[in-house]
């Protein structure tokens, strides 16, 4: 008995990779904006508020560093560029950026569940 329950409260990695929260940026008129969100952003979910979402991003770091230096910046192409350029950045490789600056009304992170 203790076996089989056992079993029916893992779960594979697969479905762990799912209920966790996952950090996307949704590209606006004027801006990137930085959100975390559980489940998978659509049209009906988000389309309201973003024209086009980037993501998942693998770390918090890697998305807020699309936010601030994401906008018209040529290295930064693909998921995989945001995460090493700001893991770059923070160990303070990173001299001078690309992107457009951030004014500190657009600083602000938005969380969706």
């Amino acid at each position: 008995m203790r076996r089989a329950m056992f079993q029916t409260i893992t779960r594979t990695a697969t479905e762990r990779y799912q209920m966790t929260k996952h950090w996307y940026v949704g590209v606006t008129v004027g801006r990137f904006v930085a959100f975390a969100c559980v489940y998978r952003p659509t049209i009906t979910s988000h389309g309201r508020s973003y024209m086009a979402v980037i993501g998942p991003f693998r770390t918090k770091r890697a998305a807020i560093w699309a936010q601030y230096y994401g906008r018209n910046n040529p290295h930064f192409q693909h998921v995989n560029d945001a995460e090493r350029l700001s893991r770059n950045h923070a160990l303070g490789g990173l001299t001078t950026t690309v992107g457009e600056g951030v004014s500190n009304d657009e600083k602000t992170l938005h969380s969706c569940g």
